[in-house]
């Protein structure tokens, strides 16, 4: 009897650790088409791509959005974070994570935030101040291990 309910709750949690927008056929409501771009190889890219592939229903939501309320809800409300992370592997074997580790990032939900505080810069014509959001990464692991 344990050992069938252990399973059921492994598998329960197996099947939430592997969402379903991890698939290239998901396509979340915010985006316009579900054309696979290419994976981007910089912040730059991949907000360009993601700002492109809104729909006008959405870029207005977000543009409406104030920064802080917007990368919250990117990251703890939404599917939008996440499917990022699915998306592009943030954490994987690829020359986006691979530039966010050698700045010091450690883990897949950080990236997720720097895309989306810079795609809400982007958005509102600001400029993304990159290695500002970087340095604040940085700074936070940093007092974390003091």
């Amino acid at each position: 009897m344990r050992v069938a309910l252990f399973k059921v709750i492994l598998l329960s949690a197996i099947l939430l650790a592997v969402p379903a927008f991890a698939s290239p056929a998901f396509l979340p409501d915010y985006l316009v088409t579900n054309q696979q771009s290419p994976q981007p190889r910089n912040v730059q890219q991949a907000v360009i791509t993601l700002a492109a592939e809104l729909s006008e229903e959405t870029r207005a939501r977000y543009l409406a959005m104030e920064e802080e309320a917007f990368v919250g809800y990117g990251i703890g409300q939404s599917e939008l974070g996440s499917s990022l992370i699915g998306r592009w592997e943030l954490g994987g074997y690829n020359p986006l994570t691979n530039f966010f580790t050698s700045e010091g990032l450690r883990t897949p939900p950080e990236m997720a935030e720097v895309i989306l505080t810079s795609l809400h810069r982007y958005l509102n014509g600001r400029p993304m101040q990159l290695q500002d959001q970087l340095r604040e990464m940085r700074a936070f692991w940093e007092g974390e291990s003091q």
